[in-house]
């Protein structure tokens, strides 16, 4: 095994009840005890689109039934159900389940319990309508901070509003009630990208798309603590970031060359470090801080999935790899993600994957993988 490349520890294929399409909006989460948590959106054997959830124990084996956290719905006109979904797990066992239904573009939340037996919901989080969402579990793990950008455009359109709208964010309790309304924490804009992450002292870092990548800090009752600062002036996508040990942010992004590439920031809005990651026709990528405080970016290029480690300097510790390069695993478009990765125990890293051989009666290849 070559210890300066990435390497596949193991996979687990998970089946789906309608082969006809792939998971999408797939997201998973390791619970306190160590339990994962997986959901996405699939079809229904009646060819109805559905939100469903299970449980897998440690070594990802089934322990619960599959359970549904949307109504099954079919419409011709539309393709989707759920955009931007996510699994949050508190501290009291409780799996918060949130995501935009993309009938009425408003923000919701499913609350589970320890053994997948519904608590509470759906519960609307977002006043109006909702989009691009992200959501980061509070210090105590008893609470959790959901931030999102709200567009002036009616619910119809919200998915492509080019209009002047404003981020909020809401607090959760784990008991699904809704502590905190939304408040703003934005100027007001288009906001095209976002994402938040915690800090070691319990802040919440922000970066975003306004007028190029920028990025605050703000506390959890809404105070920003640091105003706006741009760390990439050019036109970029597919933004997401996770907090470092030592207090910095590490940015992951394409850049205005579609090329993806790590920034790290201090708490200023300093940039730190850059690196180019070298996988061309990346689509998307995904970052997950692992327990030794490496970070590992995940891509999805036109085939395979191609990882890489690399340290809180934002320097390669492990080169890109690329795992299963006869499937593909791009996207079909940004908030329809099948690929989510987290921090899994013994310096892995946890990927859920939904892709298949682009080529007539092509094989899919859908479930977990673990990367070190």
């Amino acid at each position: 095994m070559d210890a300066t490349a990435v390497s596949l520890v193991g996979t687990v294929d998970l089946k789906t009840d309608n082969p006809r399409k792939l998971p999408t909006s797939v997201t998973a989460a390791v619970l306190d005890n160590g339990y994962v948590v997986q959901a996405w959106e699939s079809l229904d054997r009646g060819d109805r689109m559905i939100g469903t959830a299970a449980l897998f124990t440690e070594s990802l084996q089934p322990a619960s039934a599959v359970v549904p956290y949307t109504d099954r719905w079919m419409d011709p006109w539309k393709v989707d159900l759920i955009a931007y979904n996510t699994a949050l797990p508190f501290a009291n066992g409780n799996i918060l389940i949130a995501y935009i239904d993309m009938r009425d573009q408003k923000g919701k939340f499913v609350l589970y319990d320890s053994r997948m037996r519904i608590i509470k919901g759906p519960v609307v989080f977002s006043p109006k309508n909702a989009h691009r969402f992200s959501a980061v579990r509070l210090p105590g793990g008893m609470s959790a901070l959901v931030a999102f950008y709200e567009p002036e455009r009616p619910a119809s359109g919200a998915l492509w509003d080019e209009m002047a709208g404003q981020c909020l964010f809401t607090v959760v309790n784990a008991e699904g009630a809704i502590v905190s309304q939304p408040r703003p924490f934005t100027q007001k804009g288009h906001v095209r990208q976002l994402a938040v992450t915690l800090l070691p002292g319990g802040l919440i870092y922000t970066v975003y798309e306004l007028n190029g990548a920028v990025s605050s800090v703000i506390d959890q009752t809404g105070n920003i603590l640091r105003q706006e600062k741009k760390f990439y002036s050019r036109n970029f996508s597919a933004l997401s970031a996770v907090a470092l040990a030592d207090g910095n942010v590490m940015a992951v992004f394409l850049d205005d060359r579609g090329m993806p590439r790590a920034t790290v920031i201090d708490y200023a809005g300093n940039t730190v470090a850059t690196q180019d990651l070298p996988v061309d026709s990346v689509v998307n990528l995904y970052p997950a801080r692992l327990s030794n405080g490496n970070v590992l970016v995940v891509l999805a290029p036109k085939n395979g999935l191609t990882a890489v480690i690399l340290s809180p300097a934002g320097k390669i510790v492990k080169v890109p790899t690329t795992f299963f390069g006869e499937y593909g695993f791009d996207e079909y478009n940004h908030y329809r993600t099948r690929i989510s990765v987290t921090a899994f125990r013994n310096d892995m890293g946890l990927v859920l994957h939904s892709g298949n051989q682009p080529k007539p009666g092509g094989q899919s290849k859908v479930g977990f993988s673990l990367l070190k």
